[in-house]
């Protein structure tokens, strides 16, 4: 899922009026054949020692294609679903999805910044 660009406009001296840019990019390293929506749910499912099979039964699926793809990134569950498994693994759900809730935060108090920054009066 690729972020947005955070744009702010800002005015310098002699009333030129210019746009910042922030794009946030999500770095891979080396491997760049990693799946973009990194979570925790593997990691969780296996602090619990539940099977794939039990949490698909409690999410209701009737085998566990869905879990794998969503403990592998390649899908992102629905909001129901995320909620689901917040509920199965006792933990909130940005701590399932950390990586995604840190580029959203960052993306958001960025955001945040630009609408707070006081816009200085054209001078001339």
């Amino acid at each position: 899922m690729a972020l947005p660009e955070v744009a702010c406009k800002f005015s310098l001296l002699y009333g030129f009026q210019g746009i910042a840019t922030v794009k946030l990019l999500n770095y891979r390293g080396m491997n760049q054949h990693q799946h973009q929506n990194q979570n925790n749910l593997l990691l969780y499912r296996r602090r619990m020692r539940f099977s794939q099979q039990y949490v698909a039964g409690l999410l209701g699926h009737k085998n566990t294609s869905m879990v794998s793809r969503y403990e592998a990134g390649r899908s992102t569950p629905p909001l129901l679903t995320a909620l689901r498994l917040e509920i199965i693994y006792r933990v909130p759900i940005a701590f399932l999805f950390g990586d995604l809730y840190d580029a959203m935060r960052k993306q958001i108090r960025a955001e945040e910044e630009c609408l707070a920054a006081p816009s200085q009066a054209v001078l001339f």
